[in-house]
């Protein structure tokens, strides 16, 4: 016993330290190999439990030994190693495995009283129809569990110190087996909030498995979606004025395929074109350097100053600029949009 029991120690220390690893902010780094890994030695642990039979059915929670009570964690790691299994293809199987082994684990707490029934009642109790009343109900089940969460936690801290303080010859036996009950109970609660997070994504699963074929994300989630599914084209406004300045409204149809994707390119590749493209523009722009005064005709004095009357398709530009300039001033007189005859 003495053998084995060295090992179930070791095994289980090791096996703790890893869900530790699983749980801290690098976990996204961490391989399922290693996932696989820590769930082989959960089971290697429960192997050897069951062969020493530290554990009876007909044995109440005060006829466990406190270095024991740690070994009734396993169903909880378990769980919480299956949630951090990222490969999409077996992911599902995962979620449903650590789902049943968090019920287990909460079973097993509920019948060595650890949890009491209408902890569990209350806990994994369904919604029914929402009213004012259960409402308000839910919210005091809330408030009361979450305060007490609260003092278990703190009692936790205390009770922590106390254990360290064995190191230097103190018997804590009482204070360890209080702490060691308090955390079982405690990962009881954080079970049903995994639980549900879990039904979530399985509902998500099972949504996006049900959309037919074509719908939805599929494939390599970097492919560029298809075409819009619009045959006719999108129909476009435009304002313009005739010859005799009047407002004329005219609508064009863009054609479908206007915003059709090349489906021989992924995304990655379409914007590394869109950004070479404006590379090229900015760098014909600096090559080229004109402004809007400069692309815009000049005015008869303006080629004067410059000396530039003597061309004829400037003098020309000129022209028609001042013509159409003239009857801007015609058709918006100074002050005309002016109330009252109030300036600003």
């Amino acid at each position: 016993m003495n053998a084995d029991t060295d090992t179930l120690e070791g095994l289980f220390e090791k096996i703790k330290k890893n869900i530790d690893t699983l749980s801290n902010e690098e976990s996204s780094k961490i391989e399922d190999s290693f996932i696989l890994d820590t769930n082989k030695m959960i089971k290697d642990c429960a192997l050897v439990i069951d062969k020493e039979g530290i554990f009876s059915k007909n044995e109440e929670v005060d006829d466990i030994s406190t270095s024991y009570l740690k070994y009734l964690l396993l169903d909880f790691y378990m769980g919480k190693s299956h949630l951090q299994f990222k490969e999409q293809q077996g992911r599902k199987f995962h979620l449903l495995d650590g789902q049943s082994r968090f019920e287990r684990f909460i079973e097993t707490c509920n019948r060595f009283k650890i949890i009491s029934d209408s902890e569990v009642d209350v806990l994994t109790e369904e919604e029914g129809p929402v009213t004012s009343e259960s409402l308000a109900a839910k919210r005091e089940r809330k408030i009361a569990s979450y305060k007490q969460e609260k003092a278990a936690k703190e009692r936790m801290k205390q009770l922590e110190y106390i254990v360290s303080l064995s190191a230097e010859g103190l018997d804590c036996e009482e204070e360890l087996r209080e702490l060691r009950l308090l955390q079982l109970r405690s990962y009881a609660v954080e079970c049903i909030s995994e639980m549900e997070m879990i039904n979530t994504e399985i509902t998500m699963m099972q949504f996006k498995d049900s959309l037919p074929p074509g719908i939805g994300v599929t494939g390599d989630p970097r492919e560029p979606p298809g075409p819009i599914p619009n045959k006719k084209g999108i129909e476009v406004t435009k304002l313009s004025k005739d010859q005799d300045g009047e407002i004329v409204m005219t609508r064009d149809t863009v054609k479908s395929n206007v915003f059709k994707f090349d489906k021989k390119i992924t995304v990655e590749q379409y914007g590394d074109q869109v950004l070479e493209n404006y590379h090229a523009s900015q760098t014909q722009a600096a090559n080229n350097p004109t402004t809007k005064e400069e692309t815009a005709p000049r005015r008869y004095s303006k080629l004067l100053e410059d000396g530039d009357e003597d061309d004829s398709d400037l003098v020309e530009q000129a022209t028609r600029a001042d013509r159409e300039w003239d009857v801007w001033k015609e058709d918006n007189p100074r002050g005309w949009g002016n109330k009252a005859g109030k300036r600003f």
